[in-house]
């Protein structure tokens, strides 16, 4: 009764008997776990009727399917029912924190932490890591936090990466720092705290931190980090760099996808290394299903190396993959028709591509 599905199925043999404290509860649970939260905050209004008070499980229950739906408002507003202390557990708060989380309406969140301390509750981890990951657009709130949690021994390897998560707008010095501290604290970070603190390198377009965090804990751990790194490189045109990062995750058993070949076919392009870029092309292309975008990225490297010689055969090798092109890579391929002096298929030509694009190029393919 208690899977989401069955949500109907519960609240019908509810209403069919004088049902139990239990029973309302066991059927409001089920409605959070359908993320049903209408349903349920009528069921523990109903319930609340019948008992004169709101029975503290199934007011989590109820909150809980809140936090589900990102009903982070409705949360709030069946916390503000409360009449008596004794209705309320600390659960209870941190699911409403949690909704308010996925929100990022930090301030509700932090006002329903000092709330759970006003009422004489404890706080535990859970509150203070649902704190913390609402203040994605406040990063000095998430360290206080994140500082007060230390300090009362209630931080764990999510706490910090919440955190660090945090800071990855701007500070990825600070994020780097983070990553240290966890190091210290007893707690083994996990690849979820590599990743949070290489994605904030990307951002800044670190790219030296980004490989130096790879290899320094060891080479990238799964392929997200791998992207995260060759992400940083690519907005800095560090190729090599990118192929190095690429080098090591193969060494780990892991395999490249779209998003690590893309970024360093980008980072070719941008340092106009189009020998590279095929190469990469034709040495990712026998296990990675290439897309559009990998293949522009090569076609544009090969372009601004005056290489048409190259975007001819990129364009091929796309096609028989039935990739289609950006107007940008198309007007790479007009170009490298100019220069073949492929004067006489330029309509032909034109006629096949036109499927994906709408064209007025007619105009500047007179020799």
């Amino acid at each position: 009764m208690r899977q989401g599905s069955q949500w109907q199925q519960a609240l019908a043999a509810l209403h069919a008997t004088e049902a139990s404290l239990v029973c309302a509860s066991a059927a409001i649970a089920a409605c959070a776990t359908g993320a049903a939260w209408q349903v349920a905050f009528l069921e523990l209004l109903r319930l609340r009727t019948r008992l004169g008070r709101f029975d503290p499980v199934a007011l989590t229950s109820a909150l809980s399917a809140c936090e589900r739906s990102s009903q982070w408002q409705m949360a709030l507003a069946m916390l503000s029912e409360i009449s008596d202390p004794l209705e309320a557990e600390v659960t209870a708060f941190n699911a409403a924190m949690s909704a308010c989380a996925q929100a990022s309406e930090w301030r509700s969140a932090v006002g329903l932490l000092r709330e759970v301390e006003a009422r004489r509750l404890a706080p535990d981890n859970y509150s203070f890591n649902s704190a913390i990951s609402a203040c994605d657009v406040n990063w000095e709130q998430a360290l206080l936090l994140l500082e007060e949690a230390v300090r009362r021994r209630l931080a764990d390897v999510i706490s910090f990466n919440a955190a660090i998560s945090c800071t990855r707008a701007a500070e990825w010095a600070l994020a780097l720092a983070l990553l240290d501290a966890l190091g210290t604290s007893g707690d083994p970070f996990d690849v979820v705290s590599l990743n949070v603190a290489l994605a904030s390198c990307a951002q800044a377009q670190r790219w030296r931190q980004a490989s130096d965090l790879a290899s320094r804990f060891g080479g990238v751990s799964d392929i997200c980090s791998c992207n995260s790194a060759v992400k940083a490189c690519e907005k800095a045109s560090r190729w090599q760099q990118s192929v190095g990062l690429m080098s090591l995750a193969t060494q780990g058993a892991l395999r490249a996808d779209e998003i690590t070949c893309h970024g360093i076919l980008s980072s070719c392009g941008k340092a106009t290394d189009w020998r590279r870029a095929v190469h990469v092309v034709h040495q990712l292309g026998t296990f990675v299903e290439l897309n559009v975008i990998s293949f522009d990225a090569a076609i544009a490297a090969s372009d601004k190396a005056s290489q048409w010689r190259h975007v001819l055969l990129l364009q091929s090798t796309a096609s028989e993959a039935g990739a289609e092109f950006c107007p940008t890579s198309l007007g790479a391929m007009l170009r490298a028709w100019q220069r073949a002096g492929y004067w006489l298929m330029l309509p032909q030509l034109l006629q096949q591509l036109a499927g994906s694009f709408e064209l007025n190029a007619t105009s500047r393919c007179s020799p």
